[in-house]
């Protein structure tokens, strides 16, 4: 018995040859293989000439994948990275919030002074700070009610 070794010195090989040979068969496969592109007629002419080598189909399709993809690289090399969107969308939100932020916190104390001169303006005397604290042993203040029936 072997020893296990971790680090292969070749592949693993294989050697198939079919017993069993059908012309009809190989013949309608070879025609629905031609139909939905899967291998060309190249590939048999290479076979029937003997000089076809085991994989030479995929080492072409191989081939043509990383054709096709660094074609397609040279096609994206014009358009911007997801990175570089993302930056510039935090970007666009940060500056946005810079702009606005004071404008709306503006509008608020705005609001909230004219909320304090209306109260003024009713009468009602009494500060933020003496809302803030309650007293349960001061009495209640009943407020009439102005909408007529």
């Amino acid at each position: 018995m072997g020893l296990f070794t971790p680090a292969k010195k070749h592949p693993n090989r294989f050697n198939y040859i079919p017993r069993y040979y059908d012309p009809v068969k190989e013949a309608r496969e070879q025609r629905r293989r031609e139909l939905r592109g899967e291998r060309g007629a190249d590939i048999d002419d290479a076979v029937a000439e003997g000089n076809y080598k085991p994989g030479d189909y995929l080492r072409r399709r191989k081939a043509m994948r990383i054709e096709r993809k660094s074609a397609e690289g040279n096609e994206r090399s014009g358009k911007r990275s997801p990175i570089t969107t993302l930056a510039l969308v935090a970007v666009f939100v940060l500056l946005l919030a810079y702009l606005l932020v004071p404008r709306v916190v503006a509008l608020m104390n705005g609001t909230q002074t004219a909320q304090t001169a209306t109260e003024q303006s009713n009468g009602n005397t009494s500060t933020k700070t003496e809302e803030a604290e309650f007293d349960p042993y001061a009495p209640i203040v009943i407020v009439p009610n102005d909408y007529q029936e």
